[in-house]
């Protein structure tokens, strides 16, 4: 289904069997997409990056918001609030978003939603450290 190498843009087949994927199966593509591809997508507007509110109030996780985190610029488009944001996709360096933003993000309580699709955030939720140790985990 997905490229198995790096590619500029995905067919529209690709896009509809990515919007009909699971959480958890989007998780396993970001995962290995991204340690071929060396970055990853966000989005990012004048006053800085998308940050969403967590949906879940009385988590006990103290999330104090999430960061949206797509393997392809293409898959943004598959988030109905994207346009809404008025923002951009952004592309980070892999390398950097381990050593530089996975730290940061930590500090600051922010945990990364991975590639939601849908009029929802419906991608899975993890901790800036569940992230490093999944990623840490595929590069193996």
């Amino acid at each position: 289904m997905f490229p198995e190498t790096v590619t500029p843009s995905l067919s529209e087949a690709v896009l509809l069997q990515a919007a009909k994927l699971t959480p958890e199966e989007r998780l396993e593509l970001f995962l290995q997409y991204v340690g071929k591809a060396n970055a990853l997508w966000t989005l990012a507007g004048e006053s800085g990056f998308i940050m969403l509110e967590p949906e879940d109030e009385s988590s006990e996780d103290n999330i104090g918001a999430l960061l949206p985190i797509w393997p392809h610029q293409d898959l943004i488009g598959l988030w109905s609030r994207a346009q809404e944001t008025g923002a951009s996709p952004t592309s980070i360096d892999l390398e950097d978003f381990i050593n530089t933003w996975l730290p940061g993000l930590a500090t600051n309580d922010v945990a990364l939603v991975v590639c939601p699709v849908g009029e929802d955030q419906t991608g899975m939720v993890l901790s800036a450290n569940e992230l490093l140790q999944s990623l840490t985990e595929e590069a193996r």
